[in-house]
């Protein structure tokens, strides 16, 4: 559902829908888990993938639907690294990141994707949260791999250094990241929070 701008959520229980979009406008799925607005006020949807279809993306421009496939660089959404897109963000230089259910990183930059895996080093499992620091650091929290980063995310193949319990992670089970001001890294875990100081 779009609706037009609000002062006040509240304001939504009188206010009736721009649009509604389904399948038939160009959605992967009815059922979206997951939305983010990327820096040119595109949405991009994480939704149930079905078949090659894995990502779309609602571009303002145009006001269609962009679906992302096996074509554009991404894996199906029956292979075993893969499940839906559950986690965005976007860095300093406009590319946009995601995160999947089933394991594993894309990049979208210039029109095209570049998938990472644990075979780059990144932390194995579900991707369930990024976030970039101030400093430009790429963060990914894995439901069970620990937590992993990337100092120069915008290279060509990034380097990522993982943390787990065996680097004094209380949990692998990262679900949350965010900064202080002094630059220190806060991690939302299974087990309370930790604080890491890079």
């Amino acid at each position: 559902y779009r609706f037009p701008g609000v002062d006040d959520v509240r304001q939504l229980t009188q206010v009736r829908p721009r649009a509604v979009y389904t399948t038939r406008n160009g959605l992967t799925d009815d059922r979206v888990y997951h939305a983010f607005e990327d820096s040119r006020g595109d949405i991009w949807l994480g939704t149930n993938p079905s078949g090659q279809d894995v990502v779309t993306r609602w571009e303002r421009r145009t006001g269609a639907f962009r679906r992302y496939s096996t074509n554009d660089g991404l894996p199906s959404a029956t292979d075993v690294h893969f499940a839906a897109a559950n986690a965005f963000a976007e860095d300093a230089s406009g590319h946009v990141w995601i995160g999947f259910a089933g394991g594993g990183l894309a990049r979208f930059a210039a029109g095209v994707f570049t998938f990472f895996t644990v075979a780059d080093g990144l932390a194995a499992g579900e991707i369930r949260t990024l976030f970039f620091d101030s400093r430009g650091r790429l963060w990914i929290g894995s439901h069970a791999g620990g937590v992993s980063r990337a100092d120069t995310p915008d290279v060509a193949r990034p380097q990522f250094r993982t943390y787990t319990v065996g680097d004094g992670l209380a949990s692998d089970s990262v679900r949350s990241i965010s900064e202080d001001r002094w630059g220190r890294i806060h991690l939302g875990t299974a087990r309370g929070v930790d604080r890491l100081d890079p």
